[in-house]
């Protein structure tokens, strides 16, 4: 079931009260840290703060730019991608399924 008025924000919120329990701080702000990449980014280029609206499409646009970004500065710490993977997956659980097969 959709849950409606879900933002990209309070997952976030969520997501880090949920790590600060398992996680050590640094990995916690880490995380954070690029999850709040992803967020900057889709209000830059006009991605929707309402999850349930956020599509595969989003989420592929948004690692193409990480990988032509990582590029630019040649750098390859493909760690930067596991707290946006596992971020990808909650918005999963919370929308209609459109991220499903990241």
């Amino acid at each position: 079931m959709v849950q409606e008025g879900i933002s990209t924000e309070w997952l976030l919120k969520g997501f880090k009260y949920e790590l600060e329990s398992t996680a050590r701080p640094r990995t916690v702000e880490y995380y954070c840290g690029e999850i709040q990449r992803f967020l900057r980014w889709a209000n830059a280029v006009g991605v929707p703060s309402d999850i349930r609206l956020i599509t595969k499409y989003h989420i592929q646009v948004f690692f193409h730019y990480l990988t032509l970004l990582l590029h630019t500065v040649l750098t390859a710490d493909a760690t930067s991608l596991g707290g946006l993977s596992v971020f990808a997956g909650l918005i999963t659980e919370h929308c209609d399924g459109s991220l499903a097969g990241l």
